[in-house]
C-alpha cells in the first residue's frame, strides 16, 4: 500500500491476516510484534513502552536508555515530547502522519479538536423489527 501526504509517498507492508491490520514495515522502519508492537528497526532498534491504552509513552534503545518521552491530552494531542527518538506511532498506538493527523485505518482523527474529518463508513448492523 502507498500513502501520499504533502507530496511525500510512504510505502507500507501490511499484515492483513490479523484482527486489525498491522503495519509490518514502512519506507523507513520495520516493526517487530509479539502480543503488540514491541520495537521498530531502522538504523538502530528502539523499543516501545506504552500505557494501558497503547499510547507510546517512551522509546528506549537496546541499552535501555530513553530516547523519546511523550505524554498526551485526553483526545490524543501531544502534551509534551522530549528526546532524540522518533516514531509515527503515538496516541492509542496509532500512526500520526506528516499531516499531523492520526490515521485510524479508515479515517483521520484531528487530536487537537477530538473530531474525525468524516463519518465512519460502517453504518453498523442492520436492525430488523
Amino acid at each position: 500500500m502507498q500513502q501520499t501526504v504533502n507530496g511525500t509517498a510512504t510505502n507500507y507492508t501490511l499484515d492483513l491476516a490479523t484482527g486489525l491490520t498491522q503495519v509490518l514495515a514502512d519506507t523507513a522502519k520495520v516493526y517487530v510484534y509479539g502480543n503488540g508492537r514491541i520495537a521498530q528497526q531502522g538504523l538502530t532498534t528502539e523499543y516501545f513502552l506504552t500505557d494501558a491504552l497503547g499510547s507510546v509513552q517512551q522509546l528506549t534503545d537496546a541499552a535501555g536508555n530513553v530516547t523519546l518521552a511523550q505524554s498526551y491530552e485526553p483526545f490524543g494531542e501531544t502534551l509534551s515530547s522530549a528526546g532524540s527518538g522518533s516514531t509515527v506511532w503515538q496516541f492509542a498506538g496509532e500512526a500520526r502522519d506528516a499531516s499531523g493527523l492520526t490515521f485510524l485505518r479508515s479515517r483521520y482523527l484531528n487530536t487537537a479538536t477530538g473530531r474525525f474529518f468524516n463519518r465512519d463508513p460502517w453504518a453498523g448492523p442492520s436492525v430488523s423489527q
